[in-house]
C-alpha cells in the first residue's frame, strides 16, 4: 500500500527575510507534504526505508536510486531555511 504523505519534524533558522520577520528559531516544527507518484512508485517497489530524506534551504528533498524524486518548498511564501530534520513519518 502506498503512503500519500510524509510528515517531517524540523528545526528552522527562525528568519523569514521575505516578510521581514523572525519566527520561532530552534523550536521543532512540523509539516505534512504530499508525495508525488515517483516517490510512491519507488517506495512501493524498493521500500520506503530505502528513500533518503534530506533538505536544502527551504526545500524538502527525497532521493532514491541516485535520483531526486521530490524537491518541494515546504514553507510557501516564507523562506525560512531548514536547519535540521529531527524525524519524519510516512502517512497513508
Amino acid at each position: 500500500m502506498s503512503y500519500s504523505k510524509i510528515e517531517i519534524h524540523y528545526r528552522g533558522d527562525g528568519i523569514n527575510s521575505a516578510q521581514g520577520i523572525n519566527t520561532r528559531q530552534g523550536v521543532v516544527k512540523k509539516r505534512a507534504v504530499s508525495l508525488n507518484k515517483k516517490v510512491q512508485d519507488y517506495g512501493d517497489k524498493y521500500g520506503y526505508s530505502s528513500l533518503r530524506v534530506d533538505y536544502s534551504l527551504d526545500h524538502l528533498i527525497i532521493r532514491g536510486g541516485g535520483e531526486t524524486l521530490l524537491d518541494k518548498d515546504i514553507n510557501g511564501d516564507s523562506n525560512e531555511y531548514i536547519r535540521s530534520i529531527e524525524s519524519y513519518d510516512w502517512l497513508y
